[in-house]
């Protein structure tokens, strides 16, 4: 029903786009966290240039499992803002605005090294609404999960606000499809997609709904 979506619809959106501000130390603001259900509810919390990894022990006896830094070969990752993690590929994806690019991290080789992320792969760099694996100042990310050949795997949303477009990837960084939202007045400030594969793009006063395909459904006025 439409009360179920629009239920659903808020938690989504909430939890796509909210920028929360965690103080960990004194002067410390962090961007963005996740929370890992499949490792005893380990939180993610994006603090720029490294990813800190905060335990159960950390509320209880203040004390930091790791702090990983993401590294790209001899290239340190920095001015991340947005991280999400699949639990069904085991991937760390971390979202720079300043490189337009999604760095790709394998998130269970940091144990016992997390100097030294495992790099997956990237997808991005400076480009147009038309250039399929461009950005400009891209603001959000999503990942959603697909049955692909009998085996669930990763595809990613990306905000590319710059542009005012939403554009879809495999896990390897091919391109799938472009919504276009660039004749809207409005600049598209996140995105997520639900179980239905519904993709939910948020501005300052609607969230248009389309299917993954790109075909708008209907628009939500934000009152």
């Amino acid at each position: 029903s439409i009360d179920d979506d629009e239920t659903y619809l808020k938690g989504c959106v909430s939890i796509a786009v909210s920028k929360p501000f965690v103080a960990l130390e004194e002067g410390t603001v962090c961007d963005d966290f996740q929370v890992d259900p499949d490792m005893d509810n380990n939180i993610y919390v994006c603090l720029g240039d490294k990813i800190r990894i905060l335990t159960q022990e950390t509320f209880t006896q203040n004390l930091v499992k790791n702090d990983i830094v993401p590294k790209r070969t001899n290239e340190f990752i920095d001015n991340v803002t947005r991280i999400f993690y699949s639990n069904d590929t085991n991937l760390l994806y971390c979202l720079s605005p300043k490189t337009h690019k999604i760095y790709i991290f394998n998130r269970y080789k940091y144990v016992g090294d997390p100097q030294n992320a495992s790099y997956y792969g990237e997808i991005g760099g400076y480009g147009g609404a038309v250039a399929h694996t461009k950005f400009n100042h891209p603001n959000d990310m999503f990942v959603s999960n697909a049955m692909i050949g009998g085996k669930m795997t990763d595809e990613i949303w990306v905000c590319d606000g710059g542009n005012n477009v939403i554009k879809h990837y495999t896990i390897k960084g091919q391109w799938i499809n472009t919504i276009d939202l660039s004749l809207i007045d409005y600049k598209i400030l996140g995105v997520c997609v639900d179980y239905k594969s519904q993709v939910h793009v948020l501005t300052q006063n609607y969230v248009f709904t389309y299917k993954n395909t790109g075909e708008i459904i209907r628009i939500f006025e934000l009152k």
